[in-house]
């Protein structure tokens, strides 16, 4: 379980622009949630976004690794919230498709989209190197990693919280 703290917990730490993360120990999925205001600027259509990122996904894998790695990519309407759903399986998960997510994410909606105050570059240099660190390693012993228990973690107002679902 402690793997699974570190991941989910560097995920959050290292990205603010993604919202919560879920671990499904069944699929061995993680499941990224993003955020963000209503209502969208014209011509920044929710489903429209949700198909391009999941071609950006394929295209990246295709173009980096040679082959398209399993991903699902869902939009949810919640009030005057957006909410974009990341499925992707944990074997082959790689921060340069975590920086292509929150990059395509932040392009498209811009102030609209919800990112955490507590960014790499305003967190204490120690503790963001020390989670972008414990991050790059965890994604690299990805496929051997077993993490027994459903998990999520969740930004609660200036804490990442983990825990079992």
């Amino acid at each position: 379980m402690q793997v699974g703290v570190q991941l989910l917990g560097s995920l959050l730490v290292c990205y603010p622009e993604i919202a919560s993360v879920t671990y499904d120990p069944k699929r061995d999925n993680l499941e990224l949630a993003f955020m963000v205001r209503q209502p969208l600027p014209p011509g920044k259509g929710a489903d429209e976004f949700a198909d391009f990122l999941q071609e950006s996904l394929e295209a990246y894998h295709d173009l980096e690794a040679g082959y398209n790695a399993w991903s699902s990519v869902e939009a949810e309407e919640q009030g005057d919230t957006l909410l974009f759903h990341v499925a992707r399986n944990l074997m082959d998960l790689s921060r340069g498709e975590l920086e292509v997510m929150a990059e395509l994410m932040l392009d498209r909606f811009g102030d609209n989209l919800m990112v955490d105050s507590h960014t790499e570059e305003n967190l204490e240099p120690d503790f963001a190197a020390m989670h972008s660190e414990l991050l790059d390693r965890l994604l690299d012993q990805a496929p051997d990693i077993i993490i027994k228990g459903r998990m999520a973690a969740v930004r609660e107002n200036d804490r990442v919280v983990v825990y079992n679902r």
